[in-house]
């Protein structure tokens, strides 16, 4: 049991890191903000005495408490279909904040524009070949990226401004 709790938390743990990780570079932000969010909802979840720190003992009871929670056959673990709960139920804010920021007109309802809109140009921003779609070959060294149509314009430009000289 012991075993499985110590697997629980660093899976757990590293799940929430690299998810604020995620989410931060989706929005754009350098990792500043969403790990500000994410020790906000750390100490929302485990600060039980609310004095605004976080000790092990809070950690461990939350943990507790959840697997319990969760474990619908009291067989002290969790079977994949008990965990899916737990997660579901653990995420439900951070699904619904994502909603949110789909729903750009704030009508409770995400269109499919509202849903294609933060990917619309992703093609083009990534597409550092030129050739229309994003593979292993756009790889491009830091110092070379600019974003996609600029770099390719000047590049097609550099090939003409060679050709020319010939």
């Amino acid at each position: 049991m012991k075993k499985f709790a110590t697997v629980f938390l660093a899976l757990s743990a590293a799940t929430a890191i690299g998810a604020g990780a995620a989410y931060g570079d989706e929005q754009g932000n350098m990792h500043g903000d969403s790990h500000h969010r994410m020790m906000k909802d750390m100490m929302e979840r485990y600060d039980a005495n609310k004095d605004g720190k976080i000790s092990q003992a809070e950690i461990d009871q939350n943990r507790t408490q959840r697997l319990g929670e969760f474990d619908a056959d009291k067989s002290a673990a969790l079977s994949l279909e008990e965990f899916s709960q737990l997660w579901l139920k653990a995420h439900h804010r951070r699904m619904v904040r994502e909603f949110q920021e789909f729903d750009v007109d704030g009508n409770a309802q995400v269109t499919l524009e509202e849903y294609q809109e933060p990917m619309a140009s992703m093609v083009e921003r990534m597409d550092f070949n030129g050739d229309g779609a994003m593979s292993k070959d756009d790889r491009v060294s830091p110092h070379h990226r600019m974003k996609g149509k600029r770099y390719h314009q000047r590049m097609k430009m550099d090939r003409e401004d060679d050709g020319g000289d010939e």
